[in-house]
């Protein structure tokens, strides 16, 4: 394994590689050194292997892909079987906090029953169905005009008398704090 990682190309590819999957193990708030070192390591071997396959790919790009079929293989075989298991995954894994009392278990073969069913339990299934709207402008809905049948003189009629009556409504208000001195603004 170590003969594999050596060869791996330059030393400046590695260490970005290496780095990369610190930063991304780091922000699944995983600290523990010895844990840190046996999945990179694993990754990185990977890594290599895809790398002399394809010499043109970057080996960070790589490695962070071999990450994440880690992650998806291990969600699906510690969840009910699911289209983006690492993605349910990792939220119930930040949603439990479980990188305090469960890190030694992250990406282990064989995980606590216990710590699998918090999962399976804490796993976030469905979000609320999302009603697409339209910003295409539609006809106000006026329930009482919709009650009033009218004939058509007459509608054309009361719609003109509405604003006439709210007008001399407002002003007839205007008036009467004007004369009684008290200010409605």
């Amino acid at each position: 394994m170590k003969d594999r990682i050596a060869t791996m190309g330059s030393d400046s590819a590695r260490d970005l590689a290496r780095s990369r999957l610190v930063d991304y193990l780091r922000a699944l708030r995983l600290t523990n050194e010895e844990q840190l070192e046996w999945i990179i390591s694993r990754v990185l071997e990977r890594a290599a292997g895809k790398q002399a396959e394809h010499p043109g790919r970057c080996l960070a790009a790589l490695a962070i892909q071999e990450l994440r079929v880690d992650l998806e293989r291990w969600f699906t075989l510690n969840l009910p079987v699911s289209e983006r298991a690492a993605v349910t995954g990792l939220l119930a894994w930040f949603a439990l906090d479980a990188s305090e009392q469960w890190a030694a278990a992250f990406l282990a073969e064989d995980p606590p029953k216990d710590f699998q069913r918090m999962l399976q339990a804490c796993q976030i299934l469905v979000a609320p169905p999302l009603r697409v709207s339209s910003m295409v402008p539609r006809a106000f809905a006026n329930p009482l005009g919709d009650a009033v049948n009218l004939p058509a003189p007459w509608g054309k009629l009361a719609r003109g008398l509405v604003p006439m009556v709210t007008r001399a409504a407002t002003a007839a208000l205007s008036a009467l704090s004007l004369l009684s001195g008290v200010r409605l603004w």
